[in-house]
């Protein structure tokens, strides 16, 4: 009976034994055909989102697209996933495209030399190597914007007429970076005629020289010619539906109006830009999603480091991180709070100031006693001023009226070239008047207005309220955001957008009462 048992026993071992092997065998097999069954839906995963990304690059949406570019790069760089390298050289010049509209000629060129080495297509290649000469030329890489100029001339495409095109583009840039604007102006117009004569589509390839030589003239002064130029500018740009362009056209429009003084034309291309850079530009979600990229980027890495080094106890590792991560929370706790008591403190000076300046330009309070706002620069007294000789006084009675009008100093074209013409002056004087009389210089003069006048913008004027931060001070006449700030912080103390939310908190509370 036990030998009968045991037989039995062996017996239905050997047969779970079989059923084993042949359950292996099934799995292996499987894994063997799963990178193939996989490729294809990864081509196709990969496929789709490119074709999401150029939909929403081409409706104005690039941050948008840069996420759908970056999932499909991963998709790429999987190995298994059998994704040809074309595919991924087309999304690293997406990318660097993307990236090259932001004025970001350092990540620009990094996918241009991503995808370059990806990609075998001779007209992908052509488009690479235009658009690195491009990218380091505008990143101040003279040596290899010029390199990627010569293998641009050396390649041999089989679309000549568009390869010479691709290189007067290319060679007006370089000349315009680091040679005679002037001759780079013959450049774009050459590739202008190119186009024209191979009626290739205007939209597409009208539009960079154009903005070139719109620059130009804006650049020179040269207002029958800028808008001459501008008014083509223009019939591309609507027909080419790109919101960036047709911003670009308004901008310009708007600083050309308020050269000739043609002021409800400039006010309602200033709207019209406005506008269009509040739907179209968004800096913050574009920092987001490179912050993320970079943020995986070196989580990756320090994973991989912590795999190798982590011998330590975890326990004990978590309970001592949670304890400095406690005292941490507590100082910034204490300090947030001491912070925000401290910043409701200025903004509440800031805000006093901006009321009481709103005032004065009504007419309420005026240093001379007259019904016009105080002509003289922010910071002064009329009375502090009794030593100072009476040729600057006399002087800086026409700089102060001159630098307070809106007209000018709203203006980002408004130099002390200017002022002095306005003064009938020459700029040594008034350079000299302003710093005995103030002890400023002309820029810190000017600033002193546009400051005083994004904060009562921020602060008093509803029509500003929704505006972006890049939007407020340019309509008061800085050239870029991150000199705005600056100045803003050098004389109310705080951010414009820390003081944009308080005026927006303060208002919301008013209006709670």
């Amino acid at each position: 009976m036990r030998m009968g048992g045991y037989c039995y026993l062996c017996e239905m071992m050997s047969t779970v034994n079989d059923a084993i092997r042949t359950v292996v065998a099934g799995i292996v097999a499987l894994l063997a055909t799963f990178p193939a069954a996989m490729a294809c839906p990864a081509q196709s995963r990969a496929d789709s989102l490119y074709a999401a990304a150029s939909d929403k690059f081409h409706g104005g949406e690039p941050s948008a697209a840069m996420e759908d570019l970056f999932s499909m790069i991963e998709i790429c760089e999987n190995n298994n996933n059998g994704v040809p390298g074309e595919k991924h050289s087309r999304a690293c010049l997406m990318l660097g495209n993307i990236y090259l509209s932001y004025g970001d000629n350092h990540n620009a060129t990094r996918f241009y030399e991503r995808g370059i080495s990806l990609t075998s297509d001779p007209a992908q290649q052509l488009k690479f190597t235009y658009n690195l000469s491009v990218a380091t030329a505008l990143g101040g890489d003279e040596r290899s914007a010029r390199h990627y100029n010569a293998v641009l001339k050396a390649l041999n495409p089989a679309d000549s007429a568009l390869w010479l095109y691709d290189c007067t583009l290319s060679d007006g840039i370089i000349e315009k970076t680091y040679g005679d604007s002037i001759q780079s102006v013959v450049f774009y117009k050459k590739a202008l005629h190119i186009a024209d004569s191979l009626r290739l589509p205007p939209a597409k390839y009208a539009v960079a020289p154009l903005s070139e030589i719109v620059e130009h003239y804006h650049k020179q002064g040269k207002l029958d010619s800028l808008s001459h130029w501008l008014g083509i500018y223009e019939q591309v740009a609507l027909k080419s539906h790109y919101p960036y362009i047709i911003a670009d056209c308004q901008r310009n429009f708007m600083e050309l109006y308020i050269k000739t003084g043609e002021r409800d034309k400039a006010l309602e291309y200033s709207r019209r830009y406005l506008e269009s850079m509040d739907s179209l530009v968004n800096v913050g979600n574009f920092m987001r999603v490179t912050s993320k990229r970079e943020r995986l980027r070196e989580a990756s890495a320090e994973a991989q480091i912590k795999e190798l080094r982590f011998t330590v106890s975890k326990q004990k590792f978590v309970i001592a991180a949670i304890a400095v991560i406690a005292a941490i929370a507590a100082i910034a706790w204490l300090v947030v709070k001491k912070m925000r008591g401290n910043m409701r403190h200025l903004f509440a000076r800031n805000r006093e100031l901006a009321m009481l300046e709103t005032e004065i330009i009504d007419g309420k309070d005026t240093c001379n006693g007259s019904g016009l706002p105080n002509s003289e620069p922010p910071g002064t007294d009329c009375d502090d001023r009794r030593d100072t000789p009476r040729q600057w006084k006399e002087l800086m009675h026409l700089v102060n009226s001159a630098v307070s009008d809106p007209a000018n100093f709203c203006d980002p074209e408004f130099s002390i070239n200017i002022l002095a013409r306005l003064c009938n002056s020459n700029t040594r004087y008034i350079s000299q008047a302003i710093n005995e009389t103030t002890g400023d210089n002309f820029r810190t003069l000017v600033n002193g207005y546009r400051i005083r006048e994004a904060r009562r913008r921020l602060t008093a004027d509803p029509s500003f309220a929704d505006l972006t931060i890049s939007s407020v001070g340019e309509s008061v006449g800085f050239k870029s955001a991150s000199n705005f700030i600056n100045a803003f912080k050098k004389v109310t103390g705080m951010t414009p957008s820390l003081y944009q939310r308080m005026a927006r908190s303060k208002e919301e509370q008013i209006h709670s009462l």
